[in-house]
């Protein structure tokens, strides 16, 4: 708790905030546990090629290095909004699977389902066909971040979780589940997840469910401790 607070360090001209100060020494700490792990992996003792395509160099310090690449693909990915598949494409990364080790060894985090679709729209990477049997809705929250909705139902419950103020993700979890009817395992991406209740929201139409692949859904949602409610027609049923 005293983490969060902040102590004053007076003394002319102007006073300081100790929780600046605080927070550097965090970050440091943060960027030194993610440097050892980084000097711990195969990528690094084997001195991966897919690490030269990014521009390491083994000669020079691995702390400069690390943070130098760090931040390419912070700039590449979250600033200029670059795809995965793009940054594979410059660098000639041979598969996602590998892009996604090299971003969890950088401490990149990737987009959600929905903020990649919504990005990919938006930098014109992609044409929505408009044949399509959904809809496709931005919507900015309450708090400021633009999600790419599927239907009118989805985006009336989100207007009503931004009057209430309620934390929302949308298409933010993959959850494995099994199919009953198709006999095999399945992901999941549920429509919103409500983070301050751990709570996950389906959202459907009477057209649209699916009964019994919605109770399997459900099985795993709950197998994993999340809370689970159904907003069928835009009514919310806390008992489905």
């Amino acid at each position: 708790m005293w983490l969060r607070m902040c102590f004053y360090m007076v003394g002319p001209p102007r006073f300081e905030p100790v929780c600046h100060y605080v927070k550097i020494i965090f970050n440091h700490i943060n960027n030194y546990m993610l440097i050892e792990k980084f000097t711990k992996s195969q990528f690094y003792k084997k001195k991966s090629p897919n690490l030269d395509k990014l521009g390491f160099d083994y000669n020079s310090p691995v702390e400069s290095e690390f943070l130098k690449i760090q931040a390419m693909l912070y700039t590449e990915y979250h600033i200029k909004c670059e795809s995965m598949l793009t940054l594979m494409k410059q660098f000639n990364i041979p598969s996602s699977r590998t892009m996604d080790i090299i971003f969890r060894l950088f401490d990149i985090e990737a987009r959600s389902f929905s903020k990649s679709q919504t990005n990919a729209i938006l930098t014109k990477r992609t044409v929505m066909p408009s044949s399509t049997t959904f809809k496709h809705i931005f919507h900015k929250s309450w708090f400021g971040e633009t999600f790419c909705l599927r239907s009118s139902y989805e985006e009336s419950y989100a207007k009503s979780l931004d009057l209430i103020q309620t934390k929302y993700f949308v298409e933010h979890l993959r959850i494995k589940y099994f199919h009953t009817k198709q006999n095999r395992y399945r992901i999941a991406i549920p429509d919103f997840y409500l983070p301050e209740t751990n709570t996950i929201v389906e959202v459907k139409s009477d057209y649209w469910l699916d009964e019994s692949e919605m109770r399997d859904k459900k099985e795993a949602y709950i197998a994993l401790g999340y809370n689970f409610k159904l907003n069928l027609e835009n009514r919310l049923l806390e008992d489905w």
